[in-house]
């Protein structure tokens, strides 16, 4: 992940990170618009079970946001049980295709409404369906409890070797043949889908968990990993004498750096940023 931004004298500069992880499309299927709100009961299935979804408005709903709203947008593939009509609080659909497969990580995708006879929104929650059999999940977190995306987990027993990716909340769920496993964190990805390059250690390294179709097998990880940010000054000279606007690209290759948040520098007199600046640019 790499943040540019630019310092001029007396000018406080903001950094914000880009978001990083490949299960990315499960924070923008889950997103939701002041009209109306959607909650999935359930979030992951295993196919042939049912999922429901509720609908509500929204804390900021306002005539303008329309009547009612109408479910279809996005819906999980199945049959309809219950509701899912014009205006129904309710949609209730017993699933009939996967999001997912046995081997492999699984995807959320979202469970939306639309907007009817007023303004154009949607909102969304997430879901996924997975194929039948015993389940391992968990969590990958930082040390300050943050979910770590782009893990790649695997548990090795009787189903041979599985392994999959946690999601954006640190979220993972492995599909495996009923048994004893030995689960554990094998490194993280970088942006671009190749191993990251940033050092990073699991607690625990691996645990022996057993799943049942009955019961899921739960085995939690934390990210212990190594500030990797590295700043970089263009130009690293300016003159002396005047004002100059300098580049700063800040490049962070952390796995699972946190995305979203402000980091502010400010460059006034007598300022760290000033000081250091100055002897930087000075020589």
């Amino acid at each position: 992940m790499v943040a540019v931004l630019c310092l001029t004298a007396g000018i406080t500069a903001v950094v914000t990170p880009g978001a990083t992880g490949l299960a990315q499309a499960q924070a923008n299927a889950g997103g939701q618009s002041r009209c109306g709100t959607v909650n999935v009961a359930k979030n992951v299935v295993q196919l042939g079970q049912t999922i429901t979804a509720t609908a509500s408005r929204g804390s900021g709903w306002t005539q303008s946001c329309g009547p009612t709203w109408s479910w279809g947008a996005a819906m999980p593939v199945g049959t309809i049980v219950a509701g899912c009509t014009e205006g129904a609080q309710v949609c209730t659909i017993k699933t009939t295709a996967m999001t997912g497969n046995l081997g492999s990580s699984f995807s959320f995708l979202g469970f939306c409404i639309e907007g009817y006879g007023g303004l154009g929104w949607s909102s969304c929650g997430v879901y996924a369906v997975v194929p039948k059999g015993a389940l391992i999940e968990g969590y990958t977190n930082s040390t300050q409890g943050v979910g770590i995306a782009d893990v790649q987990v695997q548990a090795s027993g009787p189903g041979g070797i599985i392994s999959g990716l946690s999601a954006t909340n640190g979220e993972y769920l492995l599909v495996v043949k009923p048994g004893t496993y030995r689960v554990a964190p094998v490194h993280v990805l970088a942006t671009n889908g190749t191993i990251s390059t940033a050092k990073a250690t699991f607690d625990p390294a691996s645990v022996s968990r057993t799943a049942t179709v009955a019961r899921p097998a739960i085995a939690d990880f934390t990210v212990i990993q190594q500030d990797t940010l590295a700043i970089q000054l263009s130009p690293v000279q300016v003159d002396a004498s005047g004002l100059a606007t300098v580049q700063v690209t800040i490049s962070d290759s952390s796995p699972g750096a946190m995305a979203g948040a402000a980091r502010a520098l400010s460059s006034g007199p007598g300022s760290w940023w000033s000081r250091r600046s100055k002897s930087v640019m000075t020589g």
